[in-house]
C-alpha cells in the first residue's frame, strides 16, 4: 500500500481524535504514553528480552501516535516537523564529531 494513502488515512484518524477528545485529554495522553516510553525503556534496558522488546516497540508506536495528535494541535505540518527533527540530528553529527567519530 502507498504510504501516502497510510498517512492520509492516520491523519484523519488524529484529526477525528482530536475533535472528539479535546485537547487537554490528548495532552494528558501524550504524558501518559511518554511515561510509559520511559517505563519501557528501563524495563528492557534491565533485562533485554523478547517481551520487554516487544513492550518497548509499543510504546515506541504508541508515542508515535501521540507526537502526531501534538503536531496538530501545535499546528505543526510534516515538513516543519521533519526541519526540527533534522536541528536535532545535527547536534548528535556536532557532538560526534566533537568526540572524535
Amino acid at each position: 500500500m502507498d504510504t501516502r494513502i497510510i498517512r492520509r488515512e492516520e491523519k484523519k484518524v488524529v484529526e477525528r481524535a482530536l475533535r472528539y477528545f479535546g485537547v487537554k485529554s490528548n495532552l494528558d495522553k501524550a504524558t501518559q504514553e511518554a511515561a510509559e516510553l520511559t517505563v519501557a525503556i528501563s524495563h528492557y534496558d534491565e533485562r533485554r528480552t523478547e517481551d520487554y522488546k516487544k513492550a518497548l516497540i509499543n510504546e515506541m508506536a504508541d508515542c508515535s501516535v501521540m507526537i502526531d495528535v501534538l503536531k496538530l494541535i501545535l499546528g505543526l505540518t510534516d515538513e516543519q516537523f521533519q526541519a526540527e527533527r533534522a536541528t536535532k540530528y545535527q547536534g548528535v553529527v556536532e557532538r560526534l564529531a566533537l568526540e572524535g567519530e
